[in-house]
């Protein structure tokens, strides 16, 4: 993928979660991240995602909006009361009370949603783009509010889907066509785009991940970090093992696999847009900026153990789909040779043939996994290998929070079972 550089400047681009902007002294402390960390670079690009639950909130308003209009607009009343309250973290007053004006503009915009609904299609995007919209405009005012020269940019004026992929020849044309100030920092807004028709759509659920290494892609930036409420790759999920720790490094490898096993770490195609590029990703905690945080390399002779565990997936033959959307697919298997396809848990429910299962992602022991899983009474309905060390295990049966453990225990901790440890 050969795209023209767009700026011949020194490029940095950062991506901040939901996680990291569910406050109002959120917005405080991610301005003052983003100035802390874009001194060295000429362009800089920040991508953000909807604060806290407003997505959900907004997907809910959606769904009720014409079996229950009336719990619609409650929940819209809840979710115009929260985002007001983020606005406290702008000090000026005229700034202020410019971005109370368009919040307030935007909820009615809602509400003649909910209104008319019964007598519109509106698609799930029409609703939830505003989230988005919602806090890149709030950020790029409170680092204005700190002196520092920011401009709020809708992504959907230069990001453009074709077949649901991003068009990356047409946005890199009409980024350029922008005329953006170098020196200003863009506050882009994550997981919206424009389609081949120009209407609101969204490059899938996390998919602001995605948006940023898109933006690095057509900058041709030279640092992309992706910051959330955790401090990187973790051996496991260290919201249900507590032993779980951090990985300074890991491989584009691995991280790639990562990805594609459902990890909410990364977007599964978060790698995709900039895997030929020389860039430096790094994954860090908005809430501790200072930890070093993991930092994806091409190569590391490091040893890095993981084990990643999501339950309520879907696997849906080939043969029993005459079409899928690629946004709902996490990864592509082929088993007994026919091509399968893991789909994304809140997508199941759109294919009827859809099997629910639970995947294993384990990377970091040899081909004796068969025996580890049978100690754990894990019986897989399918093992994809990678190299010997990487394993994406297919069960049927639910992955409890004890085999987790034990697993993690044996793999990453030189449990008990280490002679099934990958150690070359």
């Amino acid at each position: 993928m050969k795209l023209a550089c767009l700026s011949g400047m020194k490029t940095s681009v950062h991506k901040f979660g939901g996680s990291s902007l569910k406050e109002p002294g959120s917005f405080v402390r991610v301005a003052n991240i983003v100035i802390d960390n874009v001194r060295s670079y000429k362009n800089n690009l920040i991508v953000v995602s909807a604060a806290g639950k407003s997505t959900n909130h907004l997907i809910e308003i959606a769904n009720k909006s014409q079996a229950s209009p009336s719990s619609a607009s409650v929940t819209l009343e809840s979710l115009f009361n929260y985002q007001e309250s983020l606005i406290s973290a702008v000090s000026n007053k005229v700034t202020k009370e410019e971005l109370q004006v368009s919040l307030f503009e935007d909820v009615n915009k809602l509400k003649h949603m909910i209104e008319s609904s019964c007598d519109n299609a509106f698609e799930i995007a029409d609703w939830v783009c505003f989230g988005e919209v919602w806090s890149a405009r709030l950020l790029a005012a409170v680092l204005n509010d700190l002196d520092v020269q920011a401009q709020f940019i809708d992504a959907r004026d230069f990001l453009s889907l074709n077949h649901n992929q991003v068009d990356f020849e047409l946005s890199i044309n009409k980024l350029r066509d922008l005329n953006l100030d170098n020196e200003v920092i863009k506050v882009v807004t994550g997981y919206i785009a424009a389609d081949e028709n120009g209407k609101t759509t969204t490059l899938g659920r996390n998919g602001s991940d995605y948006s940023a290494s898109v933006c690095a892609r057509l900058t041709s930036a030279s640092k992309l970090v992706f910051w959330s409420d955790v401090s990187g790759v973790y051996s496991a999920d260290p919201n249900v093992i507590s032993s779980a720790f951090p990985h300074s490094v890991i491989s584009w490898e691995t991280a790639n696999q990562l990805a594609h096993s459902g990890s909410s770490v990364l977007h599964q195609r978060t790698l995709e847009a900039i895997y030929d590029m020389d860039c430096e990703v790094q994954l860090k905690n908005s809430m501790s900026p200072n930890c070093l945080g993991t930092k994806i390399v091409v190569q590391t002779e490091k040893y890095t153990p993981l084990v990643s565990r999501i339950n309520n997936l879907g696997l849906l033959p080939s043969r029993l789909c005459s079409e899928i959307d690629s946004a709902h697919i996490i990864n592509e298997f082929e088993i007994l040779d026919e091509k399968h396809f893991l789909v994304k848990s809140e997508c199941i429910s759109k294919y009827d043939e859809c099997k629910s299962v639970n995947l294993l992602f384990i990377h970091g022991v040899n081909e004796e996994i068969d025996n580890l899983l049978l100690n754990e009474g894990i019986s897989p309905f399918y093992i994809w290998r990678v190299k010997n060390e990487s394993h994406f295990v297919i069960s049927t049966s639910r992955i409890e929070d004890e085999q987790y453990q034990s697993l993690h225990e044996f793999v990453c901790l030189g449990g008990q079972k280490a002679e099934y440890l990958y150690t070359s």
